[in-house]
């Protein structure tokens, strides 16, 4: 198996696994029992996280070029600002009741640090 495919496969596990952790309530997963798949879940994401990081290290994951680092940086901007600006209106949907200037601070906040954060992540990538 290509360092990739096992990197994608950890990441993907760790995920689901961390979800599972976030959702436990609605699939039914004992209140005791709720944090018991984040930590695997995290395991599994950062297994993943080294994988990738030697094998870029090494070689074996080509490096993405400027050009698609930058296709993805803006695809991940775009999608983050789409959330950004409907979480005001569907969060109380969610249950979330607060006043509309501070839903739409906090999905601002939100926006700048996951931009920022990713933004660093492609930095060092």
């Amino acid at each position: 198996m290509k360092p990739s495919t096992k990197a994608n496969l950890l990441i993907l596990t760790g995920s689901l696994m961390m979800m599972a952790g976030v959702f436990a309530k609605p699939l039914g997963i004992p209140k005791e029992l709720e944090a018991l798949p984040n930590l695997p879940g995290v395991l599994f994401f950062y297994w993943g996280y080294r994988i990738a990081m030697k094998a870029k290290a090494t070689g074996e994951i080509p490096r993405p070029t400027d050009t698609k680092r930058w296709f993805i940086l803006w695809v991940f901007v775009t999608g983050c600002a789409t959330v950004a600006i409907a979480f005001p209106f569907f969060a109380t949907y969610l249950g979330i009741h607060l006043p509309l200037p501070w839903l739409a601070g906090i999905a601002f906040l939100s926006f700048l640090i996951a931009v920022t954060t990713f933004w660093i992540g492609m930095k060092k990538a």
